[in-house]
This record gives structure tokens, C-alpha cells and sequence, in this order.
């Protein structure tokens, strides 16, 4: 740009009307030269007015600087800029308006525009507020070949930048989303050629995507029926035919470049311009293949037992009633059989839950080697087992499998080098001559499983009318129970012990009865298997330890001087983790000495896990209290294993005692277990002494101790302190 002369320094504003102009111009033509020179100023006066009020109503920075850099003139826009409250006076240089950092970044361009180049660049220039971007332009004024100047014309991009920048991070977030989703995605133009694919959707359809791109999207992404295998609908193009969101059917799959299948779900819909106008769609879809297996698994592990993967209760239900329903059509039978296996919680108990869970294991696998394909064989938990056998003739095909089962379950199993004998005991219910449902015929199978248990174990039953009634009152007699505990209708007589030397009481043992509010005493034997299989001797067991403490410190109390108390103790309170808590809790509470306190235990009980049952008898010991063997004689233990316990005394079971006098078997029993018993140091009590001649026959072996009719029946434990215990 060439200019014959410098902007106009002066601000003063005059403005002539077009009809001052006219008249001027004819005035011009009649007047001196003088005169003409002055209108000629006015004119170009005006003139640059209007060019500055141009330039003031331009929404862009403009302003002129000498080759010195020193400002000569600033447009409104360019005042407001830098200027603000302060005035852009001429000469102040561009390094005093925009600051160094700036100026700077501008100078390689004020350099070349002073060199006669005009040049444009982004600059970031300090504002009256905060920083903002701008597009510069610098212009030479070139003035007979030389640059006397040049003008600056700026842009405010700061919108246009802060817009960019937004659109900038927000494809930058889609980009990202887009490739870490855990969905495939593809967009495709309204006639559904596919225009993107994420890297996922890349993965499942085996295609790229700059292979894909263009290409109509039912050929990459080929979806049918799994049922039918026939072609299913393309989502996208019935979302774009609608205008509104679509989704596949279930049961699609994908089949995918290389041939393979895989299940998915998708869903489609349109994209809109700004005007609401459909510019194409986008497809969302995701691999469930791992869902699928998932619920597959999880629908497995609803149904079945987790240790054997034997169908549980809940799949058999279902079952027993699809066969119950099959056999009422075809007028055929059904049957359950209910497996319990016997004295399983001894292996347990001695050899560890792993061995144990090795073993009902291999007992599944053997029930499957027993029963028909169509046959189900199902673990209820424990070791509890049924079998339902559909569609059968009558009850002797049931009795038949049994006895299969029976026998396979009764060969040994050799478990991590350990040789286990295990058996089975099992009971049979038959639909529709026992029961009309699954639950009566569940219930009806139970309980012969428990009468085969009675019966000796490893054997099955069938299921009868009699059992019924038995099972009922085993019910009512369980829930009386614990009522019974819940009432403390429990009472405690006590038979005394004798000295066969003396003919002195010097103890007694407690005895549990239980007065039942309408049938007065019931003595143990009738309810203390029951407490056993349902879980109540342990409880029972506590009751008792806590009131044989309670009376003996009420003796003492009364002035009495108590004797030491037996105590029967089960193997499941031995096995109690509390067992030695209770103990001492009982005999601190009441204040009793624990020597006062002797422990009554069967052999078997002794013979369960002894390295740890000697352990828990030598921290017995510790407490004082005394222990002795019961009913010696009828266990199975080896006899070494007595001089491992620190034992005090021991018990003949009253069924030797009863015939020693005629019996010779039974005599020679005795004098054994006396003559066993004073080689090792311990006592000996005889039970169930009732005639003289037992008596004198127990007098003549030397044995210690006796109990029984002869001396006295069991008693309340006020009668027994009035008659056997003195006054201090």
C-alpha cells in the first residue's frame, strides 16, 4: 500500500453537510486562491473524519505505528483493548501496550513488515482483563520505496480459540470413549455404508476398519437367527427407516469374518444434524458370549450341589414332580430313595473335613454307577443322598437299586493312604401307595431312612403306616423338648455310691429326668436319643454341669458336707468348644471345688480323636476334677489306650454285673476288669447292683466301689442330703 502522506494526527471532528459541500464547490468557482485552499482542508478534514469514524465502528483492532514502533493512531476498538481507563497517547511504542512476553513473540514479524512484508500471525496479547487470542496483520506503509510505518490490523479469536479448543476436547473424549468402551460401535451414512468402527467393534466383526468404511453394513456385520439361522433384520436401517431407536431380537448372532458365530446384543439408532435432519445411525452391540456362560453357570450351581455336582433339592423337586406327573399319565410308579451314610461325622471328626469331602465324592460317583441314565441321584447336603427312580413297575425294582447301593457304598475307599469302610442306610417311599406328592414322599423316604438306622444301620426300609406314627411322635416328643428346655422343666436325682469297705455313701451320680407337666417323670432313655439327633444334648449337657454346681453349692449353703457328684458327660459336649468354659464358669459361679466334681465318659467317647481327647483329659485333671470310664466294658477301645488317660476310676456296666452270680462268662468279665483296674492303680465302681449274692461277689474281688437297688434307687436331691450327707 503507497500513501503520499501520514495519517492525520489531529482528533478534532468536523463534519460538512452535502449541501455545505454543494455550496461550498460553487463558491469554490468565484473565490480566491486563498479561499480555495482553505475549503480544500475543510474537505479533506471531513474526509478523514469519516474514515476515522469508520474505523472506530469496526469490529477489529486497527492502529498505525512509525518505524520507531511508536503508535500515531488507535482505532476505538484497539483503545478498549489495551487501553481501558487508560489513554493510548501517540508515541507510546507497541513493547509499552502489549508487555515484553508479547512483544517478543511479535518482533520476528515487525521485523519483516518493517523490512517491507506483510505479514500475519496468532498472537496472545495481554487484555484490560485477562489474556485473549488474536490474528495480526501487519502492513507496510511504503512511501517512495521506503517504510515509514506500518498499520496493525487485529482479530479477536479468543471465542473462536476457546470453541475450537472445547470441540477439541470433546472429540478428544469421544476419541477416548470410542476406544476404551466395552461396547463395538458403528456408524454408518443414511444409506447404511459404514463410516466408522471403534477397535472393539473391529475385534467382533474380524474386519478393520478402513476395509469396512464404505461398505454397506449388513455385509461386515452379518447378524442371524441362532434358532433358525435364518438372516435377522438390520437394525440400523429399521432405526433410519423410523427415525426412532431399534434393538435386535434375542437369540442373535454375529457371524464374524472368519466364519465363527457369536452371540450378541445391540441396539441402533438415528443421528440428527443441528436442524433434526437424519445424517445417518449409529450401531451399539456387545460379545455376550460371557454373559451366557455365566448364567449358564450360574443356573448349574442354582441346581446343583457345589462338593459332588449331583443335582441339589431344588432341581429334584422339579423333578419328582415332572415324574409324579409322567407316571399319573402312564399309570406307572415312582420312587424315592432317601441315603444317609452311617457314623459319617467320625470321619470328619477324626481324619479332617478335606478327607471327608473326598469321600462323598466318591460315594456320588458310585450312586451314579448304580442308577439308569434317566434316574436322578441328588445330594440334600451332609451326607445325605437321594435317588428318584421315574417310571417304575412296582416297589422291587426300588429295593433292587438299594441293594445295588448298598453293597457299592460298602467297599472300602482308599483316600490320600487312608483305607475308610463306610456304609449306608437307606429308606424307600413309592407314588402313588405311600404318597400322593413329592413332599409326603420325601417326608415318608426319611423316615424309613431313619427306621433302617434303627435297625442296625446299612440296610434300607421301605416306608410304612406305622412309621408314620412313629415319626410323628419322635416330632412332637423333639418340640416338646426344647420346649422343655425353654421351661426348665428338668430335675436331677442322684443314686448314691457306696464303699464296699465301709458301707459308706461317698458320692452319688446325677441322674436326668424329666418332669413333664402331664406324664410326671420320664426317665432318659425315652428322650435322650431323640436329644441327640436333634441337636439338644449339648444344651441338655450344659443344663446339667449347671445345676449339679448350683445344688452342691446349695448344700453348702444349708450347712451341708457335700459328697463328689458323677456327672454323665456325651461326646458331643467333649467336643464343644465351650466344654471347658462351662465347666470352670459352673464350678467358680457356685462356688464349688472342682474335686467335688467327677466327669463320667463311655469308652467311645474316649476313643474319638485320642491325641486330642488325652490333651483335653490331662487339662481336666489340671482343673481337679476326677474322671472315670462308664459302662466299661461294652466299647471297642483297646485296652493300651488306658494308661495314655489319666484316669480315676472305672465303671462296670451293669449288664456284666447283673448275671456274675450265675453267669461264668460275666464272673470271669469282672474279675478281669478289677484285677485290670488295681494294676493300674484305678478305682472300680459296679453298677446295677441289686441282690446280696452280686454283692458278696463283688466283696470277695476286692472292688472299690458300688451303686445300685440294693443300697438305694435314685433320689431327689433334698432327700439324699437328709438321709447320706452330715452337718458340718
Amino acid at each position: 500500500m503507497r500513501s503520499r502522506r501520514p495519517p492525520v494526527k489531529d482528533h478534532a471532528r468536523t463534519e460538512a453537510t452535502p449541501s455545505q459541500s454543494q455550496s461550498g464547490a460553487d463558491a469554490l468557482a468565484h473565490s480566491t486562491p486563498a479561499a480555495a485552499a482553505s475549503h480544500s482542508q475543510e474537505v479533506l478534514q471531513a474526509a478523514q473524519q469519516r474514515l476515522r469514524d469508520i474505523a472506530d465502528n469496526m469490529p477489529v483492532l486497527i492502529s498505525y505505528v512509525d518505524r520507531s514502533e511508536r503508535y500515531q493512531f488507535v482505532n476505538r476498538a484497539y483503545q478498549e483493548w489495551f487501553g481501558g481507563p487508560r489513554k493510548i497517547e501517540p508515541g507510546m511504542t507497541i513493547l509499552d501496550m502489549i508487555g515484553l512476553e508479547s512483544y517478543e513473540r511479535a518482533r520476528p514479524f515487525i521485523e519483516r513488515c518493517l523490512a517491507g512484508e506483510r505479514v500475519t500471525f496468532e498472537n496472545y496479547l495481554p487484555h484490560r482483563e485477562h489474556h485473549r487470542h488474536a490474528l495480526i496483520n501487519y502492513v507496510p506503509q511504503v512511501i517512495d520505496g521506503v517504510v515509514e510505518g506500518f498499520y496493525i490490523l487485529g482479530t479477536d479469536l479468543t471465542a473462536q480459540k476457546e470453541a475450537e479448543e472445547q470441540l477439541f476436547q470433546e472429540k478428544e473424549r469421544l476419541a477416548v470413549t470410542l476406544q476404551s468402551i466395552g461396547d463395538g460401535v458403528i456408524t454408518t451414512d443414511t444409506r447404511g455404508n459404514i463410516t466408522y468402527m471403534n477397535p472393539l467393534a473391529e475385534a467382533l466383526t474380524g474386519w478393520r476398519n478402513a476395509q469396512a468404511v464404505t461398505h454397506p453394513l449388513n455385509e461386515v456385520f452379518c447378524i442371524i437367527d441362532a434358532q433358525t439361522k435364518q438372516r435377522a433384520a438390520d437394525p440400523v436401517m429399521l432405526a433410519l427407516a423410523t427415525n426412532t431407536p431399534s434393538g435386535l431380537a434375542l437369540n442373535t448372532v454375529l457371524v464374524r469374518a472368519d466364519g465363527s458365530e457369536l452371540p450378541i446384543e445391540d441396539s441402533a439408532a438415528p443421528i440428527h444434524d443441528r436442524s433434526g435432519n437424519v445424517i445417518g445411525g449409529v450401531l451399539v452391540f456387545r460379545d455376550m458370549s460371557a454373559t451366557q456362560a455365566m448364567a449358564v453357570k450360574m443356573t448349574h450351581l442354582a441346581q446343583h450341589d457345589a462338593l459332588t455336582h449331583l443335582p441339589n433339592r431344588l432341581l429334584l423337586k422339579d423333578r419328582v414332580v415332572q415324574a409324579i406327573g409322567r407316571a399319573a399319565r402312564h399309570h406307572t410308579r415312582v420312587a424315592l430313595i432317601f441315603l444317609d451314610l452311617d457314623r459319617f461325622k467320625h470321619v470328619n471328626d477324626s481324619l479332617g473335613h478335606a478327607i471327608g469331602d473326598k469321600l462323598l465324592q466318591s460315594v456320588a460317583g458310585r450312586l451314579l454307577g448304580c442308577v439308569r441314565a434317566t434316574d436322578t441321584v441328588c445330594r440334600q447336603g451332609g451326607d445325605e443322598f437321594v435317588v428318584l427312580l421315574p417310571e417304575i413297575d412296582d416297589g422291587h425294582q426300588a429295593a433292587r437299586v438299594a441293594d445295588k447301593i448298598l453293597v457299592a457304598v460298602a467297599q472300602p475307599y482308599l483316600i490320600d493312604a487312608h483305607e475308610l469302610h463306610i456304609s449306608m442306610s437307606a429308606g424307600i417311599s413309592v407314588y402313588p401307595d405311600d404318597a400322593k406328592d413329592g413332599e409326603a414322599m420325601g417326608k415318608n423316604a426319611d423316615s424309613a431312612m431313619y427306621h433302617a438306622k434303627e435297625q442296625g444301620r446299612n440296610n434300607f426300609q421301605f416306608f410304612t403306616p406305622e412309621l408314620n406314627t412313629r415319626v410323628q411322635a419322635r416330632a412332637s416328643m423333639e418340640s416338646n423338648l426344647r420346649r422343655a428346655l425353654r421351661r426348665n422343666e428338668f430335675v436331677l436325682h442322684y443314686q448314691p455310691k457306696v464303699c464296699l469297705r465301709t458301707g459308706q455313701v461317698i458320692g452319688a451320680e446325677a441322674l436326668l429326668r424329666w418332669h413333664h407337666p402331664d406324664f410326671g417323670l420320664i426317665a432318659p432313655d425315652r428322650f435322650i436319643g431323640v436329644a441327640e439327633e436333634a441337636g439338644m444334648i449339648v444344651p441338655l449337657g450344659q443344663w446339667v454341669v449347671r445345676a449339679v454346681c448350683e445344688q452342691i453349692g446349695a448344700w453348702t449353703a444349708a450347712g451341708r458336707q457335700p459328697l463328689p457328684i458323677a456327672i454323665n458327660v456325651s461326646g458331643a459336649q467333649m467336643r464343644d468348644k465351650g466344654f471347658m468354659q462351662d465347666l470352670r464358669y459352673a464350678c467358680t459361679s457356685s462356688d464349688v471345688a472342682p474335686a467335688l466334681i467327677e466327669l463320667e465318659l463311655t469308652e467311645s467317647v474316649l476313643m474319638h480323636d485320642v491325641p486330642t481327647t488325652a490333651d483335653l483329659l490331662r487339662a481336666l485333671k489340671e482343673m481337679g476334677l476326677r474322671l472315670s470310664i462308664d459302662d466299661f466294658g461294652t466299647g471297642y477301645s483297646s485296652l493300651s489306650y488306658l494308661k495314655r488317660f489319666p484316669i480315676d476310676a472305672l465303671k462296670i456296666d451293669r449288664s456284666f454285673v447283673r448275671d456274675i452270680s450265675s453267669d461264668p462268662d460275666d464272673a470271669a468279665i469282672v474279675s478281669a476288669i478289677i484285677s485290670m483296674a488295681k494294676s493300674l492303680k484305678q478305682e472300680v465302681v459296679a453298677e446295677g447292683v441289686e441282690t446280696q449274692a452280686q454283692l458278696e461277689f463283688l466283696r470277695q474281688r476286692q472292688c472299690d466301689q458300688m451303686q445300685g437297688f440294693l443300697f438305694s434307687k435314685p433320689l431327689p436331691a433334698q432327700t439324699l442330703a437328709q438321709q447320706f450327707f452330715a452337718f458340718r
